[in-house]
């Protein structure tokens, strides 16, 4: 046999053309920009669904706050000064301890002592013991603690004293009052004209207009920790510059009319969510308020015996 011959012959083999460096640049520029078409609405998403859960879990207590009302005949206290109290047969504790058993927090209710201050050392073990239901998935730091007390702090605050005297002398009543009792007959205004809950999210820290500052040191640890007994809070405008050399906030109260998502200071109106925060009514249901609500109608729906008429919200 006479070797075979490859000269002259053409391999059978196909070639494929490769991509040039520009039509790989171009492919990497499309898909960049997909990525960041997509990527916003991605987020808008999950915030959809944090959003989506923060109602949930403020309707849940709202829920339980009524199961309460009906058990005991009458709200738990938002806001207690435990030295007017103490020598009360009626010992108490804030509403986010005493509506544990209807939040499937039995347990955990159980192990509060009523007779002593809720920081007391026989009540330490409340400090990391806060529910779920307490903490807004948008907040970055949700069940976060107290630096002070150690803690774990609520995201949601109870509502105390209504706005109404800013617009008109003679101040109404609120859904909580300090060291008051309220029932849901109490409300003249009917339910679903009067917030119950509002957000007051990320307390672990001081929050102004969306960035972290000093915490000053007169911030109180009960307006902060889940089971302090000031756990609540007033929806008044004011004015909030930092102090460019400390990073302290100096506050002017009853200035302005910025009062959503100014601060969280002393328990004020703050949220993680674009243009508002969520409440809860008296009747059980969720509603969300934009920043540039009417005042008129934010103070009328503080107030639980105000008569005024509250339009569409």
């Amino acid at each position: 046999m006479y070797p075979r011959s490859f000269s002259g012959c053409r391999s059978g083999r196909a070639y494929k053309s490769a991509f040039t460096l520009v039509e790989l640049l171009v492919v990497i520029a499309i898909i960049g920009v997909l990525v960041g078409l997509l990527l916003p609405a991605v987020q808008a998403a999950r915030e959809a669904a944090r959003r989506m859960q923060c109602s949930n879990n403020m309707k849940q207590v709202a829920l339980a706050l009524h199961n309460y009302e009906s058990t005991h005949r009458s709200l738990p206290p938002a806001w207690v000064d435990w030295d007017a109290l103490y020598a009360d047969p009626l010992h108490v504790a804030h509403a986010n301890v005493a509506v544990l058993p209807f939040l499937e927090g039995g347990n955990a209710e159980s192990q509060y002592n009523y007779n002593v201050r809720w920081d007391h050392a026989e009540n330490a073990d409340m400090a990391t013991n806060m529910p779920g239901t307490y903490q807004c998935p948008s907040n970055p730091e949700a069940g976060a603690t107290e630096p002070d007390s150690g803690f774990q702090t609520c995201d949601y605050a109870h509502i105390r004293s209504d706005t109404g005297w800013i617009t008109d002398p003679a101040p109404n009543r609120s859904m909580f009052e300090q060291n008051e009792i309220r029932k849901f007959r109490d409300v003249t205004d009917g339910l679903s004209h009067t917030i119950l809950q509002y957000e007051s999210a990320g307390r672990a820290a001081l929050y102004v207009q969306g960035r972290t500052a000093v915490s000053p040191s007169w911030w109180s640890q009960e307006y902060r920790a889940w089971a302090g007994h000031f756990n609540s809070g007033w929806l008044y405008p004011y004015q909030v510059e930092l102090d460019p050399n400390t990073g302290n906030p100096n506050v002017t109260w009853f200035v302005g009319t910025d009062i959503i998502n100014v601060s969280n200071l002393y328990g004020a109106p703050y949220a993680f969510h674009t243009g508002g925060m969520q409440i809860s009514l008296a009747d059980g249901s969720v509603r969300f308020l934009t920043e540039n609500i009417d005042m008129d109608v934010l103070s009328a729906l503080t107030s639980i015996d105000g008569h005024e008429v509250v339009g569409e919200f």
